[in-house]
């Protein structure tokens, strides 16, 4: 049993991420070689963003269901996926759209991710790659922090208690 918050955290999250990194390297393994779906950059590339992306939302997803709890925050997961799908680009232009999903485009992190493989699959421009790569791990990384800072004390307490129940 872990001593401190951030420990118990990690290893939640690790079993989570352990799901999704598996996820990710299946499907672009389908998409890239069952498939055949080319890349402009080099496989690899791929392979990480996706994984990249994979533990991005793992996060973000974690977060919510901590926070939230179970039914509240999957909920919430939904609804963002929702928005997500409206406002990313990815089947239909955000600039077509109305007005609200061209202002929440932005702020989503699946607009960095449709963009990203856009450019892995058929641009290939890297810059922008890695500044998806980057704003993705932000997300990531911030789901992360902020669950810490918002359940850090909750978490100090459950250890307490199980510590003196052992």
């Amino acid at each position: 049993m872990p001593k401190r918050p951030i420990s118990y955290l990690i290893n939640k999250y690790l079993a989570l991420a352990s799901v999704s990194v598996f996820q990710s390297v299946l499907s672009v393994f389908i998409l890239h070689t069952g498939l055949g779906i080319p890349t402009v950059l080099p496989a690899i590339n791929l392979y990480g963003f996706a994984l990249l992306l994979g533990l991005t939302f793992a996060a973000i997803l974690f977060m919510l269901i901590s926070i939230l709890g179970s039914d509240v925050g999957r909920f919430v997961a939904i609804v963002i996926l929702m928005l997500q799908l409206t406002s990313s680009s990815g089947s239909y232009p955000v600039e077509l759209e109305a007005r609200f999903f061209n202002f929440i485009h932005p702020a989503l992190p699946m607009t960095y991710a449709v963009e990203g493989f856009r450019h892995l699959i058929s641009i290939g421009d890297a810059a922008t790659i890695a500044n998806d790569a980057l704003i993705l791990a932000a997300y990531g990384v911030g789901a992360l922090v902020m669950l810490y800072l918002v359940k850090r004390k909750t978490i100090i307490h459950q250890l307490q208690e199980e510590s003196v129940q052992s």
